[in-house]
């Protein structure tokens, strides 16, 4: 048995956020799996920030000036990847139950936001002539189908929370190689 240490914040990222990600990835529908994959993400912020405080680092190869403190990393993470906040909150949520106010990057309330939702999705149809348009006839529908995803719920609009992952995921890989952490 090989024994692997998870001693840097690559490593974390190696052996634990990727591994989350593609459990997610492979099976979207699992809460437990989209709130592992986020908890990973959020915490891969703390690692970095434990290493690298007061060190500067860059986005695009813009400075970012000094890692200051854990809060003002957060917000810049949120300013770069809107979807890094909603998987914060995630995180948190599921750690809490509830967020407390100041503890929020989003107004999700808590984890009864999270939740399993039917998306209908319409491919295919015509609308406009009597040709054919690619293969499909004037006139004939489209092709509606149904799949399942989590989703969470913030005001009354509706985010996808493998797509908030992946962006959140891609987000860190290019943080990681920019800066080498």
């Amino acid at each position: 048995m090989t024994v692997v240490k998870i001693e840097t914040p690559h490593e974390l990222f190696d052996h634990v956020v990727t591994l989350d990600v593609n459990e997610l990835l492979a099976a979207p529908t699992d809460i437990r799996r989209a709130y592992h994959a986020c908890i990973s993400l959020l915490s891969l912020r703390d690692w970095i920030f434990q290493k690298y405080a007061n060190q500067p680092w860059s986005w695009q190869n813009k400075s970012q000036g000094q890692m200051k403190s854990k809060t003002q990393f957060q917000t810049a993470l949120n300013t770069i990847e809107k979807s890094y906040e909603i998987v914060t909150d995630i995180a948190n949520a599921s750690k809490h139950m509830v967020l407390e106010t100041n503890r929020s990057q989003t107004n999700l309330y808590g984890s009864e936001n999270v939740e399993i939702v039917a998306v209908k999705t319409a491919t295919g149809g015509a609308i406009i002539g009597g040709f054919m348009l690619n293969t499909v006839m004037f006139n004939q529908p489209p092709t509606i189908s149904t799949s399942y995803r989590i989703q969470v719920k913030i005001d009354a609009t509706y985010f996808d929370v493998l797509t908030c992952v992946v962006k959140a995921n891609a987000l860190w890989v290019s943080l990681l190689q920019e800066n080498s952490w």
